[in-house]
Formats: C-alpha cells, sequence, structure tokens
C-alpha cells in the first residue's frame, strides 16, 4: 500500500522518500518474523508479547519490538544484511520519526541520490530473506529500474575504490626508499569503540602494513584450550587505514571492491568469573 502511494504519478520526491520510509518498517518487521515471530516481540510485560507470538492469549495487548532493536536483529540473523545496512535504516528510520513525531519535514530536502539506490539493495537483501523478489514488492517495472540502479552502481564504487588506490599507490611510489621506510612503520590513529577490535593486513595501495578495523558480530560460546577458557568473536570489517600512504577506505561495499575479506575473527582469553558470576548474596536475600 506505501509502495503504491510512494510510486503514483502525481508522487514529488520527498513524498516518494516519506512512503518509502514507511514500507521499509513493514519489510524489516516482516523480515524478522519470517525468521520467528518472538523476534519481532516485546519481551516486557513478563513476556506477554513474546507468548502472543507463540500463540498463546495473554491479558495485555502484545507490543512489538522498538524499530532499533528490529534492525539489530537483522544484523545478526539476515544474510547480506551488512552494517551498512543497519545504518542506513538507522537513518532512514530517524528520518521518518522525525516527520511523523516531531512535525519536522525530515525528507524535504532529501536528494534521490542520498537514498534511493541503498534503500533497493538493503530491500533486495530483506526480500531475499523471505524468499521474495524486488520484482514482488515493487512491480515488473520498477524492479527492472531498481536492479539496473544497483548493477551501475556497484560497477561506480568499484571504480571510485580502484581509482583511490591507483592515486594513493603513485604518490608514494615517487617517495624515496629511505621515505618509504620510514613511512611504512608509520600506524594510522584510529577511535575505536568497545565493540571494534583490528588486524594488521597489507595495503592494497603501497603493500605496508594497515589496519583493517571490524565491529563486533558474533561471540562463540567458552571453550578450554590447555589451562585457558577463550571465546572465539567475529567481526564485520567495516574501515580501512594505512598510516603510510594514507588511504583510508570506509564502509562494506567499498572493502569488498577492494577485495578484503568481510569478516575477520579472533580467540580472547576470558575471565570465568566475568561469565559465570557467582550471585551468592541474592540467593541468600531469596532463601
Amino acid at each position: 500500500m506505501y509502495l503504491k502511494r510512494a510510486y503514483r504519478a502525481d508522487v514529488d520526491k520527498s513524498e516518494r522518500a516519506f512512503w518509502s520510509s514507511l514500507a521499509l518498517e513493514q519489510l524489516c518487521r516482516a523480515a524478522i518474523c519470517g525468521i520467528s515471530p518472538v523476534l519481532n516481540a516485546d519481551p516486557q510485560d513478563e513476556g506477554a508479547s513474546i507468548l502472543f507470538a507463540l500463540g498463546f492469549e495473554g491479558k495485555k495487548a502484545p507490543k512489538t519490538l522498538p524499530m532499533h532493536a528490529v534492525i539489530a536483529r537483522l544484523e545478526q540473523t539476515i544474510e547480506g544484511f551488512t552494517l551498512d545496512s543497519r545504518k542506513f535504516c538507522e537513518g532512514f528510520m530517524y528520518k521518518r520519526n522525525e516527520e511523523v513525531h516531531d512535525s519536522v519535514l525530515a525528507f524535504e530536502d532529501l536528494a534521490e541520490s542520498a537514498w534511493l539506490v541503498q534503500y533497493y539493495g538493503v530491500c533486495k537483501v530483506l526480500l531475499e530473506g523471505l524468499g521474495k523478489s524486488l520484482e514482488d514488492l515493487l512491480g515488473r517495472d520498477v524492479a527492472k529500474t531498481a536492479e539496473k540502479l544497483l548493477a551501475e552502481h556497484k560497477e561506480d564504487l568499484k571504480g571510485e575504490v580502484k581509482e583511490q588506490i591507483k592515486n594513493h599507490k603513485a604518490v608514494f611510489d615517487k617517495k624515496d626508499p629511505d621515505e618509504k621506510l620510514q613511512l611504512a612503520k608509520k600506524r594510522p590513529k584510529l577511535r575505536l569503540d568497545a565493540d571494534n577490535s583490528t588486524v594488521d593486513i597489507a595495503c592494497p595501495a603501497c603493500q605496508s602494513m594497515g589496519r583493517l578495523v571490524g565491529v563486533l558480530a558474533s561471540e562463540s560460546q567458552p571453550f578450554m584450550r590447555e589451562q585457558s577458557l577463550l571465546v572465539k568473536r567475529t567481526y564485520q570489517s567495516s574501515m580501512f587505514a594505512c598510516g603510510a600512504c594514507g588511504l583510508k577506505l570506509s564502509g562494506v561495499a567499498a572493502l569488498a571492491a577492494a577485495k578484503f575479506d568481510p569478516t575477520f575473527t579472533e580467540e580472547v582469553e576470558v575471565d570465568p568469573h566475568e561469565l559465570f558470576p557467582m550471585d551468592f548474596e541474592e540467593d541468600y536475600h531469596n532463601m
């Protein structure tokens, strides 16, 4: 219904973006429900909404999760729904909320070039998770245009990344050998959050060691190796920086265009007391 309104001939660009944002929420919730309706249920009120999702009638009306929580769960459950997808959805939903709840004309000055291709890409990933296609959502003609835009955008991004690497390589190659050796020791300055990690990897421009930054995507169950308790953490690659030639690439798509692996892992030793707290005091008071 929302997308039918979005693609009417008399709809302007700002209104198309607004109707598209409403449709995106429905698609996100459909995709998470396609895995399990429980994932869309608000866990509060003693699990009343979860029980409803499982088919049990409750005393209270069921509630769905806030959209930011739905989007976070999609990143964990839908193949191809990346950190870039999450950031786009969060930003688009924020504008939707401004428009609906704060009476702000959030989409008024938003050019289609700033959102439409990403929107089609996210929709395609979510639809594939449901066993559907863009044609099922948009109709044959609009879907054909969407697929063409996605293909062109992918090629354009590859070209931009290739040109960026080429330019940094050209500048670095002109430096004398001694300066190259000194620059190769230089580490890029990065601001990392608690859920970030890095791995050293060769720069595609100058072959010096740069740093690939990742965002924590998942953590394994603890396991023992010799005398240590470990967990294996998987990080989704989000940025690359080289201190030697200054190359910086941000976003999953740009890193993929530069042929970086989409994820990397590390094994970390953990304190068993942090994983398995001993709640003796709480048990004592409950006796």
